[in-house]
């Protein structure tokens, strides 16, 4: 049965615009974003670019290779609230990955925990990765990784993955050392077709 929205007997079918010819070509941004979405769909369809005896969130599959990525940033201020860069890493081409763990941690003082003296965001392609977008406590340590709940954060060929943080101009930190420590973890394996 068609809806009433898409026939004719609808008052307005005939004032809906058209297409008219063809439709200007994609600019860099949105081809990245169609080309993730692409990788994405497959994900979620349950049909990944991979073959293997088990799911290689659940263990690092035959011919991966450990991600140990870390940096630090100075944070002297004065503030401003915008996005600093703290790490970036790029998947390589031909591997996808999963991010297991996470760190970021501040060694000066001043920061009370949960109040927004500093905002870390974790981006993965051109999205922030689900719950770690706006993150206003400190996650893991020097000796111990925060773990990602579940199946850890996917990672397809190609992706950049960027480690941000944030200072608003009201934050009151400091201290001699005033520093910001970003890591991920996690490990890449070879793209396999099905």
């Amino acid at each position: 049965m068609q809806s009433v929205l898409t026939t004719a007997a609808n008052p307005l079918y005939n004032q809906i615009p058209k297409p008219i010819g063809r439709l200007e070509p994609p600019n860099a941004e949105c081809s990245a974003l169609l080309s993730e979405s692409a990788a994405w769909q497959k994900y979620c369809a349950g049909q990944p670019p991979y073959s293997f005896q088990s799911s290689p969130f659940v263990g690092m599959p035959p011919g991966g290779r450990q991600i140990q990525e870390m940096s630090s940033l100075v944070l002297n201020g004065p503030f401003d609230g915008t996005n600093q860069t703290v790490l970036t890493f790029r998947v390589p081409v031909g591997y996808d990955g999963v991010i297991t763990r996470v760190i970021n941690v501040f060694t000066g003082t001043g920061l009370v925990e949960g109040s927004g003296d500093i905002v870390w965001r974790l981006k993965i392609g051109n999205m922030y990765a689900r719950n770690l977008g706006a993150v206003r406590f400190t996650y893991g340590s020097m000796t111990q990784p925060f773990e990602i709940p579940g199946v850890g954060l996917p990672l397809v060929s190609g992706q950049l993955v960027t480690y941000q943080v944030a200072v608003p101009a009201v934050s009151a930190i400091g201290g001699a050392n005033p520093v910001t420590i970003c890591s991920i973890q996690g490990w890449l394996y070879p793209r396999k077709k099905a």
